[in-house]
């Protein structure tokens, strides 16, 4: 029997997303014995303090990835939307797993908000929004500028009782989340394509990263992989990475598959409404990287 050693956050969230990569790697090999490792980040200590004030980058990855380096665990999970766009030298990066909802959520706190109130459409005049994301502050002050967004921060469980304790009257939320965390009953609104909101690049998906010379890790992982979510992951990435930023810019990114073919589309999002770049392209699959790298160049010409 081989033993492995999953590194994670201690967030429900993280423990949960940890422990759904480790009934795939042992539904796929039944001899596997997995222990888990939890840590806290930078990004989880600091919740006092806007991300953007405390840098952008490896919030929530970097004492991870001292442990990979160090050899106290074999691989490390993480939502691949909070993964910086450079990593240390010796480690990789891959998706793992199927993507799970792309789609931010509204959480309304329904004793302040009744039934009729709780979408973005028909929130009241001067309701407060709790959110930690510029791509959806901006968003959302396009759409309704009469709105109060306030900074709320926490893993999911913390934002949810923030609500209830009256920080905010409503929350923009990833839906993945709270579906990894059976929370999804809280949801009162979906935002997708079909309501022109774009997710975070690789927003749903899963990430496992491991040392680059671990050989055996490499195979276990790519045996769990999902070709479309691989896919995607790719053109959103590539788009990201080309714009040099970390996951606190105002980007958004989808990439759809149709066949062969792969349609993304990228949005920088301005506070303003009637601002907002956007860009888009199709491409081959055997191409979508290559193709995402060049859109975000296309974009970066638009902003900067």
């Amino acid at each position: 029997m081989t033993t492995i050693v999953m590194g994670t956050r201690n967030s429900p969230l993280a423990l949960a997303q940890t422990q759904h990569v480790a009934t795939l790697l042992q539904t796929n090999d039944a001899t596997l014995k997995v222990t888990q490792k939890s840590m806290v980040t930078l990004g989880d200590k600091r919740l006092d303090v806007a991300l953007g004030k405390i840098g952008d980058k490896g919030l929530f990855v970097k004492e991870l990835e001292t442990a990979l380096m160090a050899g106290d665990i074999d691989v490390a999970i993480h939502s691949y939307k909070d993964m910086p766009t450079t990593g240390p030298e010796g480690l990789t990066v891959v998706p793992v797993g199927l993507r799970d909802d792309y789609r931010d959520a509204l959480v309304c706190q329904e004793s302040v908000l009744p039934a009729g109130q709780r979408t973005i459409a028909t929130l009241p005049q001067g309701v407060r929004v709790g959110t930690s994301s510029v791509r959806r502050e901006n968003r959302l002050n396009q759409l309704r500028p009469d709105i109060t967004v306030v900074p709320i921060r926490g893993n999911v469980n913390t934002r949810l009782r923030k609500l209830a304790a009256g920080e905010a009257d409503a929350l923009l939320l990833a839906s993945a989340g709270l579906a990894r965390l059976g929370l999804s009953h809280h949801v009162h609104q979906y935002l997708g394509i079909e309501e022109d909101w774009l997710p975070a690049p690789a927003q749903g998906i899963l990430a496992a990263q491991y040392r680059a010379d671990n050989t055996a890790m490499a195979k276990r992982v790519a045996a769990i992989q999902h070709r479309p979510t691989v896919i995607q992951a790719q053109a959103e990435r590539g788009v990201l990475e080309t714009m040099d930023s970390g996951c606190h810019i105002p980007l958004a990114v989808m990439a759809t598959i149709n066949g062969e073919q792969v349609t993304i589309v990228a949005q920088h999002i301005h506070p303003e409404a009637g601002k907002n770049h956007t860009v888009s392209t199709v491409a081959p699959v055997a191409l979508v990287y290559h193709h995402g790298r060049q859109l975000g160049e296309q974009l970066k010409g638009l902003i900067c």
